[in-house]
């Protein structure tokens, strides 16, 4: 059962992470900062 348990929260991990580095890539790039303004502003 601990194993399960932290093979879910390492996945759950893993998934946090990747989501901030497109995060980061996207504002990084002009075209991804761009959008995401336009976002903002609606």
């Amino acid at each position: 059962m601990q194993n399960e348990n932290n093979m879910t929260a390492a996945k759950r991990g893993a998934s946090i992470y990747l989501m901030q580095v497109l995060i980061l890539r996207m504002n990084i790039l002009p075209s991804g900062r761009e959008s995401g303004g336009v976002t903002a502003r609606q």
